[in-house]
């Protein structure tokens, strides 16, 4: 709503102001015709800039317009204008972000590192689980300073409209390489635990279901990468392509990052299924096995966290405010992944 309604309000906005001062104001000839047009039947045609600044009934006419002829740079640049003359107040959400992140790879260095160093100096060495927690660890270490650095300095968490055109590039393409390290980890968090379920389970039938679950997993890892990385053709039309000027076409992104969730999620709920089911089996006291069940149910929250990123899904990939509406699916899934490694 808040891009509708910034859209709209540049109608008003320039159509005085041009009429004040023509060279006060630079309004791209596609957003000012497509405003003008909307302002023909509106209530606040000559009422002023006030008037539509807090009206939000101008945009049908408008957003039919311009979605069929107005270039997203001359929308940008529009909207970009009219929030700084209506006063609009600027949305910044990356220093939560940059606090979250920064917190959670410190927690999880601990954990990881006391886990190894318990393996290596305590212990028989280190176990398949082991070494995939940390291949997923050494994968979250670029994708968190990307997180901090790529895109949260190229704009994620505030408003497209108040980031320069190159940035919102190197924003698109930093997240096209976080996509391949995201599918990466997650897949191999659960490749890990299930390395674990091997070594605690030795019953030949629960084995079986295990090294299934192994291959599937395993197969979702390389799926899904190939998927992201060749998504569009060129490739680089993932990052190119926001402005409508490159030549290309890509995969749906949004079928993609669902499919990827609905696997996910299934995984989780089957995974928490298996240890459970085996509980009766095990020789301990029934205080005990609820002591295990608890254990296990930890992962309950993963499975909580992947199903809060559902409804931020809804906009990844469609959104014509990119770096404002991916700020959430990005806070929690970083969430998610540490988390994971953390348990």
């Amino acid at each position: 709503m808040m891009f509708i309604i910034c859209l709209l309000v540049s109608v008003a906005q320039f159509a005085v102001g041009l009429a004040l001062n023509p060279e006060s104001v630079s309004l791209p000839s596609c957003p000012e015709r497509c405003l003008k047009e909307a302002l023909q039947t509106s209530n606040c045609s000559k009422a002023g800039v006030t008037c539509v600044c807090n009206d939000d009934g101008l945009f049908d006419g408008f957003v039919t317009c311009s979605h069929h002829e107005c270039k997203p740079k001359d929308i940008l640049v529009a909207i970009n204008l009219t929030t700084v003359a209506c006063d609009f107040p600027i949305r910044d959400d990356r220093p939560k972000l940059i606090e979250m992140a920064v917190a959670f790879l410190c927690v999880t260095s601990v954990i990881v590192g006391l886990r190894l160093f318990q393996r290596l100096c305590l212990g028989s060495g280190l176990y398949p689980d082991d070494w995939l927690i940390l291949v997923s660890y050494i994968c979250g270490i670029p994708s968190t300073v990307n997180l901090i650095v790529g895109l949260a300095g190229n704009g994620l968490g505030t408003d497209a409209w108040t980031v320069p055109f190159d940035k919102i590039t190197t924003f698109l393409r930093i997240m096209y390489v976080n996509e391949i390290l995201y599918f990466t980890q997650v897949f191999t968090v659960k490749l890990s635990i299930l390395a674990f379920y091997l070594r605690l389970f030795p019953g030949t039938i629960v084995r079986r279901l295990i090294w299934g679950t192994i291959v599937m997993t395993g197969s979702f890892i390389i799926i899904y990468d190939l998927m992201v990385i060749f998504q569009c053709k060129p490739v680089s039309h993932y990052w190119l392509g926001w402005d409508g000027e490159s030549k290309g076409s890509c995969l749906s992104i949004n079928a993609l990052v669902w499919a990827n969730a609905a696997s996910s999620i299934t995984l989780d709920v089957w995974m928490l299924a298996l240890p459970l089911a085996q509980l009766r089996a095990l020789q301990l006291h029934w205080k005990k096995k609820i002591g295990v069940a608890l254990m296990f149910s930890v992962g309950v929250f993963v499975t909580a966290v992947s199903i809060l990123r559902l409804q931020f899904l809804v906009k990844f990939g469609s959104s014509t405010n990119t770096t404002w509406d991916q700020f959430p699916t990005s806070y929690w899934s970083a969430v998610e992944l540490n988390y994971q490694r953390a348990i």
